[in-house]
């Protein structure tokens, strides 16, 4: 990387290019489970055609031969599909192609949203995660300040991470690069990386001009159908609460953020739903104006 802007950015680059072998290797470990796993369903499927009935261990009881059966069959529906094998490929090339503008496919950026959304509607909207986090605020779309907070800190999966929201930006093209990079992430390791919900991320996402008009409209639909998805805050340890903006005074417990329903596509001015994504704390306002910026957090 020559670019002068992005000078003294992969002081971890070691660390960046262990991520991609960390990847690799388990990619290699879920191929060669699935081939194990064509080998035991081809010989099942041959001992029924031959005996004609499935080959059964004697040892299981039916209740675990049916536990099994079950397991089996949502194992294969969600980790043996072509679409992670796809994503793994995406995440690979974004981190070797560092903070610059990416070549998109638009059907791959449709498979990642699509996906995100049905691991996001899985999660609860507050998170509870231990100890041993990097918390990071806005990154408003700046691909080149991710890159160096993962250079800095290190990449998942050695390192986890939080992002309270903002890390796009209706004005900044490069939310596009942020938010693949951070779903691409989460989808590969979902325990290593959380993005919360902010006020940014219920806003149209920027395309640029990359792409002709109806698909940057159709990307635009799948990623906010993604974004509402999103967990609306984060509790480490069960004692720090990381939110985007701003809580009610009236707020006496986090169960009333967990009773939110997503997804969440719009909201009332004065509700629970307002001071979480686009408030400003009351700790701000007491400041003389002067020192108010403009980020809210």
């Amino acid at each position: 990387y020559t670019s002068p802007n992005v000078t003294g950015f992969f002081t971890s680059f070691n660390l960046m290019m262990e991520t991609i072998k960390e990847i690799e290797k388990w990619d290699h470990e879920k191929e060669m489970n699935r081939e194990k796993e064509d080998k035991m369903n081809a010989r099942r499927e041959k001992t029924k055609k031959k005996h004609g009935r499935p080959e059964v261990d004697k040892d299981l009881t039916i209740n675990r031969i049916i536990a099994n059966r079950q397991a089996s069959e949502h194992f294969n529906s969600k980790v043996f599909r072509d679409v992670p094998t796809r994503l793994t490929d995406l995440l690979i090339r974004l981190i070797e192609h560092g903070p610059y503008e990416f070549p998109f496919d638009p059907s791959e950026l449709g498979d990642l949203f699509d996906m995100a959304s049905e691991v996001l509607a899985e999660e609860p909207s507050v998170v509870e995660i231990d100890f041993g986090v990097h918390v990071i605020g806005n990154v408003e779309g700046s691909y080149i300040d991710l890159f160096r907070w993962f250079s800095t800190f290190g990449w998942p999966p050695k390192e986890k991470f939080v992002f309270l929201g903002g890390a796009i930006h209706p004005q900044n093209a490069f939310s596009l690069e942020v938010l693949a990079l951070i779903l691409a992430l989460k989808m590969k390791m979902p325990n290593k990386v959380y993005l919360i919900r902010g006020y940014a991320e219920g806003q149209p996402l920027n395309m640029g001009d990359r792409f002709p008009p109806r698909i940057s409209e159709t990307l635009r639909e799948v990623a906010a159908k993604a974004l509402s998805r999103l967990p609306l805050a984060v509790l480490i340890n069960k004692q720090i609460l990381c939110i985007h903006s701003s809580l009610p005074n009236g707020m006496t417990t986090v169960d009333e953020i967990n009773q939110i329903r997503r997804p969440l596509v719009s909201y009332h001015k004065n509700s629970l739903e307002a001071y979480l994504f686009d408030a400003v704390p009351d700790l701000i306002l007491q400041k003389p104006i002067d020192q108010i910026g403009d980020n809210r957090e």
